[in-house]
């Protein structure tokens, strides 16, 4: 990041880590670890000799979201896609890094797996479509259904026999024929199962977490037996990936980290590859000295003193019934709104809602999961007396909601918005960024009269937010700029360039990831969140 405006000084409050949003893992030809991110349009790769982390592919290269990630060992991956939202849901990643869609329509797709012993490709269905599949590695004819008999699939592997292994719903494994669809599920059940994969002896290796803890087990082929191999001492585990000489590498997408193990009898962790982070940063919000960040799966708090965001009670991992959130915006009285986020239903977010939540000691109670429903693809909240204006991403239209909860007082105040991610009042004027329409329209409140505001100098405006002068500040993805913005007459003044910040718009829908986080503290402070790195700078006023 550079300071342009030497009228503010920047620091870093929380470290940015290098395997942000870690998920599925697959080796490369030259033995190194390739590890998607799902949060992002990221594969990164891990070198087991130094452990350094560097880019394999990113967002420019056309890759919108990386979940389960497999590959040949020749030099050629490919990787899905979980999010419904997204238009191509497989991808084929080259050697060197070329990427291309392989399938579209493949909603949901998450598990999947080639054979390398036989050159077939699988992919699984989580959520959305339920399906398993077979399908061309080159992308050349349609996929194959062999199988819808679970309400969802996960992560898979194939045993010795050519049978695929499959955590399904329920925490279930299912044997699964990949030619006739024939199946059996094994007589074992876990709280929580999100990968497994067979080890040397046949045996497997399960993933998944409880109560906000990983745990790790080890199964007998035929599932007449389980061990526990760890339990509430690991991060929320996602998926593994099992080396013939019994290393085991787990990672976590909740703590931004990969794991490897030893299995030799007992299991003995051996290094971390990253320090603990968030998933992603998302929307950000400050109520006085309080800010709460959502990080892609749960809300934080930022602790400045520790430099850390914090987990709050408000996870998904912890509570399963929380949703995962999306929008996050502090009313002036302290009441938190908050949508659930994309991710909170992989069928797609055209049933959202708005929630108010009490966040009284942070142990985030949903007090009217019911009242303000029927809001398609909200994308920012912004709370102004007795209104609540939510933008909705994909019909372009911002909605006024009573806060009292009146249904009679709902209203659409403003239409025809290209791509609302960021919106704020001051001042009487409802202003908000569009991202597609790269500009900022405003519209006088008690009028109804609309302007446009900025529509030169902007790339991708995103978050927005108030100054205490009553100044807009934007963070424009492109460049990760911070701008700061004259309410009345539409100069932009550049506070900073540079941050770690991309824009991820698929089609008309915004993934978790595009929702960057911008917020101004009680002091005046501006703190962004970089949604590529997952660091927390802070913006001030330089000191006379």
């Amino acid at each position: 990041m550079q300071i342009v405006d030497h009228t503010y000084t920047a620091r870093c409050l929380v470290e940015g880590t290098a395997l942000r949003g870690s998920c599925g893992m697959a080796f490369d030809a030259d033995g190194n670890v390739l590890v998607g991110h799902v949060f992002s349009a990221r594969v990164s790769r891990i070198d087991l000799t130094t452990g350094a982390v560097s880019a394999y592919v990113d967002h420019t290269q056309g890759l919108i979201g990386a979940d389960d990630i497999t590959s040949d060992g020749r030099g050629t991956c490919w990787t899905s896609c979980t999010s419904a939202l997204a238009g191509e849901s497989v991808f084929r990643i080259d050697a060197g890094g070329r990427v291309r869609a392989l399938y579209a329509g493949l909603a949901g797709a998450n598990g999947i797996l080639f054979d390398r012993r036989t050159g077939r490709l699988f992919v699984g269905q989580f959520g959305a479509g339920n399906g398993l599949y077979e399908i061309d590695p080159d992308g050349l004819r349609p996929p194959r259904l062999i199988t819808k008999a679970f309400a969802s699939t996960n992560a898979m592997d194939v045993d010795r026999d050519g049978q695929l292994l499959v955590t399904v719903d329920g925490g279930r494994i299912a044997r699964v024929d990949p030619d006739t669809g024939a199946f059996s599920v094994l007589d074992v059940r876990f709280p929580h199962n999100s990968a497994l994969k067979v080890g040397r002896d046949g045996e497997l290796y399960v993933t998944g977490y409880v109560n906000g803890f990983g745990m790790l087990w080890r199964v007998a082929p035929d599932g007449t037996s389980m061990q526990t191999l760890s339990e509430g001492v690991l991060p929320p585990l996602d998926n593994l990936l099992y080396a013939p000489d019994g290393r085991l590498f787990v990672s976590s997408l909740r703590d931004a980290t990969v794991i490897e193990f030893r299995v030799d009898g007992e299991i003995r962790e051996v290094r971390r590859f990253s320090a603990s982070g968030p998933p992603t940063i998302g929307a950000m919000t400050a109520h006085g000295d309080v800010v709460l960040v959502n990080d892609g799966l749960s809300v934080r708090r930022l602790d400045r003193a520790a430099r850390t965001l914090e987990m709050t009670a408000g996870s998904f991992y912890a509570r399963r019934g929380f949703p995962v959130p999306g929008c996050l915006h502090f009313a002036p009285d302290g009441v938190l709104y908050m949508t659930p986020g994309a991710q909170s239903s992989m069928a797609g977010i055209t049933d959202a809602r708005v929630y108010a939540v009490d966040t009284a000691d942070y142990g985030f109670r949903v007090v009217n999961a019911g009242m303000y429903q029927g809001v398609h693809g909200p994308s920012a909240l912004w709370a102004e007396g007795p209104d609540l204006y939510v933008a909705e991403f994909v019909t372009g239209r911002v909605l006024a909601l009573d806060r009292g909860g009146d249904d009679t007082r709902r209203r659409v105040v403003l239409e025809g918005v290209h791509g609302p991610l960021g919106m704020a009042v001051c001042d009487g004027v409802l202003y908000v960024a569009e991202s597609l329409g790269q500009r900022i329209s405003a519209l006088e409140l008690a009028t109804g009269r609309r302007r446009v505001l900025v529509s030169a100098w902007l790339g991708r405006p995103g978050a927005m937010t108030c100054a205490a002068d009553g100044a807009l500040i934007v963070l424009d993805a492109h460049g990760g700029r911070v701008l700061r913005i004259a309410p009345r007459t539409g100069a932009v003044a550049t506070l900073a360039t540079g941050l770690a910040v991309h824009p991820m718009v698929v089609s008309h829908w915004p993934l978790v990831a595009v929702m960057n986080g911008l917020a101004c503290d009680a002091g005046g402070a501006i703190l962004v969140g970089c949604n590529v790195d997952g660091a927390v700078w802070c913006l001030e006023r330089a000191r006379a």
